[in-house]
């Protein structure tokens, strides 16, 4: 029997978790020095991860798979013990099954990353939650031409009982593809949703400068239209302040907080973040773009939503008075009420 797959395998695993044991923290800045974040006060959920990103293009399924296991990994023991993988049916997901079959090897490579960690003496934030991986299907505004020609692999996707929402799907204004042809694959993702009972993972950006917040107002119109309000929305990557927020609020939309809030000239998305209601609150990192402060600069995974849930708690301590455990407790309690409802 060769062992010496076995090894290198080891080897891997033991690297990252070393330099953790040694360093007495999971974190590392850009500048490769350690990162000492506060313990989570309550279990984290990374809304928005893309888990199929985790290494560069050109990596293979297997480089893929074991850069996806080790942030799982990571993520688990640093306390965000759930984290929802965006797939999309035009680039990731057009080999569903194949999309399927490689995330599921990875939620196991990283369950096994994790025992040798706790074999090795890293202690987990949260030792009894267990490691959950949900899934998020859809089409990306980007993809909104190719929609109909993955229509088959996005309804694979859907039906798979690891699913918990439809998208990334919206309206992104920013890019050059016709407003129209986007209009009409958000409807139609919008039709598949409903078809298929799932809330929403929103995508929506406005052009540069467009002080009228035009992909916002197009979208929060689209979706009242097809009366999708009632499945759920998490409005990804929030990255406004508070008006353009209200519409959503007022349709019971759900609104995520990234990296992005953590910036130093975001007092905008910060001000949102402070007005937005406790029952509203989601966390996220759109992994692996938008690393957090003390973590810029660095690929983006989804351990780092504890930075951005840290500053959420931060800041809505410093204007409300929140104790630091609220929010937590209350961006936890709206994933399990949008993701894992229950009858």
């Amino acid at each position: 029997m060769n062992l010496e797959p076995c090894r290198e395998r080891m080897a891997h695993m033991s690297s990252w978790i070393d330099g953790a044991l040694e360093a007495g923290t999971l974190f590392f800045n850009a500048k490769g020095k350690p990162a000492m974040l506060e313990p989570p006060a309550a279990p984290v959920v990374d809304t928005h991860a893309h888990l199929s990103m985790a290494a560069p293009k050109d990596a293979s399924p297997d480089e893929r798979r074991a850069a996806a296991a080790e942030w799982l990994a990571r993520a688990w023991l640093a306390g965000v013990t759930w984290v929802v993988c965006i797939v999309d049916a035009s680039e990731d997901g057009r080999d569903a099954r194949a999309f399927l079959s490689w995330l599921s090897e990875t939620e196991d490579a990283a369950q096994r990353e994790i025992d040798v960690a706790l074999s090795a003496g890293l202690v987990p934030a949260f030792p009894h939650e267990p490691l959950r991986v949900g899934l998020s299907a859809g089409v990306h505004p980007y993809g909104a031409a190719e929609l109909e020609g993955c229509l088959d692999s996005l309804k694979t996707l859907l039906a798979s009982p690891r699913v918990v929402a439809l998208g990334e799907c919206g309206l992104d204004y920013h890019c050059e593809l016709p407003h129209e042809v986007q209009r009409a694959a958000f409807v139609r993702q919008l039709e598949l949703a409903k078809e298929f009972g799932l809330p929403l993972e929103l995508h929506v950006r406005d052009e540069v400068g467009d002080a009228f917040y035009e992909a916002h107002r197009e979208a929060l119109e689209i979706v009242t239209a097809a009366d999708a309000a009632s499945l759920g929305i998490d409005l990804h990557c929030y990255t406004l302040g508070p008006e353009p927020m209200e519409g959503w609020l007022a349709l019971g939309a759900k609104v995520a907080f990234g990296g992005a809030m953590t910036f130093k000239r975001s007092d905008e998305i910060r001000d949102a973040a402070a007005a937005c209601p406790a029952d509203a609150l989601l966390t996220e990192t759109d992994s692996p773009y938008m690393a957090p402060e003390p973590l810029r600069g660095r690929t983006c995974e989804p351990a780092f939503t504890l930075a951005t849930a840290d500053l959420l708690a931060e800041v809505r301590g410093e204007f409300l008075g929140e104790p630091r455990r609220a929010p937590f407790e209350a961006a936890w309690r709206n994933a399990h009420a949008l993701f894992d409802p229950k009858p």
